[in-house]
């Protein structure tokens, strides 16, 4: 449960606030907005007096976390990509993720684009293996064909590479390409 802001709401209790939550939680500049008013409007909902010039107070905030360092987009967008890409998210899931929490699309695909992180070949094999799709099924059932392959598509994923997923022989003709 997020800690409430008591009393009168002052820009150094929004700067708390918002320091107190990226203690707990990566985010995005976005992000750190959002629960600011979030707080505002429970504040408001409280019966709290919130001031005209509260709006802008956050506005304030999210410049000083930004000069500070605790808040950097680029940095969210490289170690979210990272992060879905090893649990076997495709690079469309990814987009649609990181433009949810508002990080800039431009900063998304700088971060796909990184060496470090997975394709989606690689993200593909490791969605496939988790959900025991195609060769990976702990029982081969040639009729769950249609399944597999809309599960792959669901998650964001070629047809191309959907079906050299699900159509493949053995694990280690998928290791090889």
């Amino acid at each position: 449960m997020m800690a409430q802001m008591p009393g009168s709401i002052t820009p150094d209790r929004l700067f708390n606030r918002a320091g107190h939550y990226l203690e707990r939680y990566a985010a995005s500049v976005e992000g750190v907005r959002a629960v600011l008013q979030r707080g505002l409007q429970r504040a408001a909902q409280r019966g709290e007096v919130v001031p005209e010039e509260a709006r802008g107070w956050i506005e304030e905030t999210l410049a000083r976390l930004v000069a500070l360092g605790y808040v950097d987009d680029k940095k969210f967008a490289e170690v979210k990509v990272r992060s879905l890409r090893n649990r076997g998210a495709s690079s469309f899931k990814i987009r649609q993720t990181l433009a949810h929490k508002g990080v800039d699309s431009d900063m998304v695909q700088e971060a796909l684009a990184s060496d470090d992180v997975a394709d989606d070949w690689q993200a593909a094999l490791t969605f496939a293996r988790k959900r025991r799709l195609g060769v990976f099924a702990t029982v081969p059932c040639p009729e769950k064909r249609p399944q597999h392959l809309a599960a792959l598509a669901r998650a964001g994923f070629s047809l191309t590479i959907a079906r050299r997923i699900v159509d493949a022989e053995t694990v280690e003709e998928l290791q090889e390409e």
